[in-house]
Order: structure tokens, then C-alpha cells, then sequence
């Protein structure tokens, strides 16, 4: 069967994102090693013009607290994509929920699938991960680039391998044809991209307070009991104005960074 060849949206989202980002450029490649690294490359050796970078298939991509994100489906079954933006003079606290709330947005506007954000990274559909943000940081002297990394399952992900029965047996990724048979990693592109590059902007000039009504309406630890990786147990309540998770626990209101720990919902028996 011949490979795949897929027609990307490049021009259209140029023609649609230029103008709020000067200088901005779009560029498809069939395969990388990971988008966000390669962002991250450029911008140490100086090029620091907003841009769009697409792997048709990524071999090493990599998710938050350095776990993988990996293309293993045939061309076209995800989209992994980074946007590199000179994002100067912003505190960026509650990046990543931003651009969740975009994509979230984007992919379903009336809530009718209900698509939920699980804090700080994680795009969620019926309990199960559709899709993963990654946010790294390059400084050259005093400017400063930053590289937003996501990826989304558009087709069936091939099953997960078999573990030991004795431990939890992992979940099976949710994926865009699920939402929308007729998704396309070109159609989704086109659907995130330009409404995510305008949050971005927005976020510069106003921070992340703006967003956080926004976050609470799809925040899926909200109310859960849940355990941090220091032992603590407590119900996550929602996020700060600056983006920390809020986690009541019995020694009181704990705010949780996102470099600080990592979140589980508890087991329930």
C-alpha cells in the first residue's frame, strides 16, 4: 500500500497567524526526532522568529517530567506539532493550562463531548489521554523563546503491550476519530492551530487569571482525591490565579506546581 500523502492547511494557517505574529513561517516535515527539540536547537544557535513546526512522524518525542511521546502509527495517525514563540516580558505561570483550554475549545466547542484537562498537561476524553502538551523554555542573554509541544491521537493507537497482571493495567489513549470519524491530523491542525496562536498572544499581554473560569469549567481533577508524589493525599479544588493546582489537604489549602510533583487520581476500591 503506498504511503500516505497528506495535504496540510500551511498557507491557510500562515495567511491567518502572520498577522498576529510577524514573521511568522509554517513548516511540514515528514519525520523528525522530536519538534520541540528541534525548536529548542534553533533557538540557542539565534533563530528566534515565531514558527510552526510539524513532524508528520516524530521517532523521539518527549512528554512532561521526560516521559516519551512516540508517533509508532502509520503517517497521519497523530499530530505532533511545536509552536516556537518569542514570548518576552509575561510571567509564564499557567502556560500549559492555556493551551489546553485552546485545544480543548478548538476540538469541542459546545462541550458536547466533554472533553476535560487533567493538571498541568494532559488533554482528556471519557477518563482516557487524547493528547499531551509539553512547554520548554530557551534564554539567549536577555530574549527568550518559548517552544510549546503537543500531541493529539487522531486514529486507533495500536494496543498497548501486556503487563505484569499483578500491577494495574494501563489505559488504552483516547483518539480524535472517537470525537470525529472524519478527523484528519491536516483537519485538527487547522482547527487548533490559529486559535491556539492567538491565545498565546493573548496570554503575553494578560497572564493566565483571564483563563482560570475557563480552566474550572473542564478541569477533570476538580473535586477527585488525590495523592502527590510526596505522600501527601488530599481533593485537588481547582487552580490558583497563577495556574498552581489547589489541593486541600488535612494540614490545609496546598497550592502544587507543576515542576513540583506529579498527579494521580487516587484508586478507588
Amino acid at each position: 500500500m503506498p504511503a500516505l500523502t497528506l495535504q496540510w492547511p500551511a498557507e491557510t494557517l500562515w495567511h491567518s497567524i502572520e498577522p498576529t505574529w510577524p514573521g511568522f513561517s509554517v513548516e511540514v516535515l515528514p519525520q523528525l526526532d522530536s519538534t520541540n527539540s528541534t525548536l529548542m536547537e534553533r533557538a540557542r544557535d539565534g533563530y528566534l522568529q515565531p514558527v510552526l513546526l510539524v513532524a508528520e512522524q516524530q521517532k523521539a518525542g518527549r512528554g512532561r517530567m521526560g516521559k516519551q511521546w512516540l508517533s509508532t502509527q502509520p503517517v497521519g495517525g497523530s499530530l505532533t506539532f511545536s509552536l516556537g514563540l518569542p514570548l518576552e516580558d509575561c510571567d509564564l505561570s499557567g502556560l500549559s493550562l492555556v493551551v489546553g483550554c485552546s485545544l480543548a475549545h478548538s476540538l469541542d466547542p459546545q462541550h458536547r463531548h466533554e472533553l476535560r484537562l487533567k493538571w498541568p498537561n494532559d488533554l482528556w476524553y471519557r477518563q482516557r489521554k487524547l493528547g499531551g502538551i509539553l512547554v520548554e523554555v530557551c534564554m539567549l542573554g536577555r530574549q527568550r523563546f518559548v517552544v510549546v509541544g503537543v500531541g493529539i491521537n487522531i486514529s486507533e493507537p495500536p494496543p498497548l503491550p501486556e503487563v505484569d497482571p499483578a500491577l494495574p493495567a494501563p489505559m488504552q489513549p483516547a483518539w480524535m476519530q472517537e470525537l470525529d470519524p472524519a478527523a484528519t491530523a491536516p483537519s485538527v491542525l487547522g482547527q487548533i492551530a490559529q486559535p491556539l496562536a492567538l491565545a498565546l498572544h493573548q496570554f503575553g499581554q494578560h497572564g493566565f487569571a483571564p483563563w482560570v473560569s475557563r480552566f474550572q469549567v473542564r478541569d477533570a481533577l476538580a473535586g477527585q482525591e488525590v495523592w502527590l508524589s510526596d505522600g501527601t493525599q488530599g481533593r485537588a479544588v481547582g487552580v490558583s490565579a497563577s495556574g498552581a493546582l489547589q489541593v486541600r489537604t488535612e494540614y490545609g489549602l496546598r497550592d502544587v506546581l507543576s515542576d513540583e510533583v506529579s498527579v494521580r487520581p487516587l484508586a478507588r476500591g
